[in-house]
């Protein structure tokens, strides 16, 4: 229904005069500008659990946690262990990380960064309101501002020592490769980023490569040793012996 003009009498606006507008129309258009991005799994905020009997890579996880680099690549093909190593290093990281699980759906922008300020949440590192901006934000705005906007935000916060994304080969649309490098290269210098996947990404990180501040592991690294191969065979109860030809078949 149309509201005529009135008389405010909240003490700033005593005898102004209100100007006329239909609250019909204006709740529209509020409730328009609030499409919602829909809630994120709890289980892509953080990293799988460990299972029992797991071959712990403690020498490549220590590697990894007393690396100087700002960008570190996992790439190997599947069965490598590359999100176990990183689940790992989550483990037993003792200053604040945050993890997301990307899945085909963080190719459009609003879901991305809205994902990417989740896991800051679930970390502790922001709060309900910060995150509840990005799940709120226009397509438009986080296409154009969304990566600034986290990273201004956790330059005035607490930010996080690691941010490892996992399945970053999914991540296929411009747009998502273009959030992702921009928030790197604001934040590269205060955040080591940690990402994994089945193949080299298209992302680029030039300024890390350039300063000599990019790790790559690729499947050489991650593939099991003689030793370690022999905790997995004895863990699962077959003849250690057998550990040389595996490592030699794989």
């Amino acid at each position: 229904a149309g509201l005529g003009g009135g008389r405010a009498d909240g003490p700033h606006g005593r005898g102004m005069t209100m100007p006329t507008y239909d609250l019909h129309d204006a709740l529209q258009a509020v409730e328009a500008s609030l499409v919602a991005t829909p809630a994120v799994s709890e289980f892509d905020l953080r990293p799988p659990p460990l299972r029992t009997g797991f071959v712990a890579r403690d020498d490549l996880v220590n590697s990894l946690r007393s690396s100087d680099a700002d960008v570190i690549l996992l790439t190997a093909p599947a069965g490598y262990g590359k999100t176990t190593v990183l689940a790992q290093w989550a483990s037993v990281e003792t200053t604040p990380l945050a993890w997301l699980s990307l899945g085909r759906e963080d190719n459009n922008a609003k879901t991305l960064l809205f994902h990417l300020a989740a896991s800051m949440g679930r970390a502790g590192i922001l709060n309900a309101e910060h995150v509840a901006m990005f799940q709120f934000m226009g397509e438009s705005e986080a296409i154009t501002h969304g990566a600034n906007h986290l990273a201004g935000l956790l330059a005035r916060t607490q930010m996080p020592r690691v941010m490892i994304l996992d399945n970053v080969d999914i991540l296929r649309s411009r747009v998502a490769r273009t959030s992702i490098e921009e928030l790197v290269r604001q934040l590269e210098a205060s955040v080591q980023f940690a990402f994994s996947g089945h193949s080299e990404t298209t992302i680029r990180f030039p300024s890390a490569r350039a300063r000599g501040r990019l790790l790559e592991i690729t499947d050489s690294q991650l593939a099991l040793s003689v030793e370690e191969t022999g905790r997995l065979i004895t863990g699962l109860g077959l003849d250690i012996s057998l550990s040389a030809k595996v490592v030699e078949a794989t």
